[in-house]
Order: C-alpha cells, then sequence, then structure tokens
C-alpha cells in the first residue's frame, strides 16, 4: 500500500514556481528607471584658487518651509518620539521580566 502511495513523487510548493524572473510587469508597479546618461566629473580646480567673496546673507539663507512642510516635519518627528517611546517602554518591561526571573532564582535565607 505505502509503495503505491510513493510511485508519484512529492512537488513542493517552492518547485513549482519559475526559475526565472518573468519579464513583464503588473500594471500596478511603475516602469522600470532608463538608464541615465553619466555626468562626466567636474574638471579639478587649481591648487592655488584664490577663496571666492562672500556671498550676500539673501542669498546664503534658504527659504523658509512651507506651513505645510513644517506639518508634515512634525507630524513625523512626533511619531518618531512616540516610536522611541514604545520602544523603550517594550524593552524596560523586558528587563523588569528578566530582573523578577532572576531574583526568583536566588535562594531564599
Amino acid at each position: 500500500m505505502i509503495s503505491a502511495m510513493s510511485e508519484e513523487p512529492e512537488r513542493s510548493v517552492m518547485a513549482a514556481l519559475p526559475h526565472t524572473r518573468t519579464h513583464r510587469r503588473s500594471e500596478k508597479r511603475a516602469a522600470p528607471p532608463q538608464d541615465k546618461p553619466r555626468a562626466e566629473p567636474p574638471p579639478a580646480a587649481p591648487a592655488a584658487a584664490p577663496a571666492p567673496a562672500a556671498a550676500p546673507a539673501a542669498a546664503a539663507s534658504p527659504e523658509p518651509a512651507s506651513p505645510s512642510t513644517t506639518a508634515q516635519i512634525e507630524e513625523i518627528l512626533a511619531l518618531t518620539v512616540r516610536a522611541g517611546l514604545e520602544l523603550a517602554e517594550i524593552g524596560v518591561s523586558a528587563a523588569a521580566r528578566a530582573l523578577r526571573g532572576a531574583v526568583g532564582r536566588l535562594p531564599r535565607p
């Protein structure tokens, strides 16, 4: 009976998949990036180049961020802080559990 069942080789799920990646892409994905021509490296500056003159203060300072960008940055920072606090809470609870377990194994006087 067992020999009749073992006549067919057992195929795994991974064996049923193709060995190479298909060349067609899903319509949900963006088109693959096209190869961009590489920029040539800038010419080497002379060793004894004079220092550039100081730029005007208005040109040196960046434009202030728009209110929507600032709100997005604040939201990202708040989310990051919350995630950090949550990870810290998980770490503290794991450390407390480990400490309780270690203290529980100590011999009592």
